[in-house]
């Protein structure tokens, strides 16, 4: 069994890497635009809609996340990959 003050050493690593994967998310999109949009590859209405809807989703997905629990996302995620694997077999058929 872990400790009390071991358990704050690994949510203390966990935060910290949690940041520098956000550090390099953000450092990887910047140079996507740095390379797409002086190319013209950048479709701005379509982006204006998918950053709101992004944006809804990513804070509707964390709070049920957070209220209901692991399961819920689990059970959440494997549905999602049964819908995707239907889909690919459809598309591939």
């Amino acid at each position: 069994m872990f400790s009390n003050v071991s358990m704050r050493a690994v949510n203390a690593v966990m935060m910290a890497c949690c940041s520098w994967i956000a550090a390099v998310n953000v450092a990887t999109n910047l140079a996507a635009l740095v390379v797409f949009v002086p190319a013209g590859h950048v479709m701005w209405t379509v982006a204006a809609a998918m950053a709101p809807a992004n944006l809804a989703g990513g804070v509707i997905g964390a709070r049920s996340a957070m209220s209901r629990g692991n399961s819920f996302v689990r059970a959440v995620f494997i549905g999602v990959i049964c819908l995707l694997v239907v889909r690919l077999a459809t598309t591939l058929a």
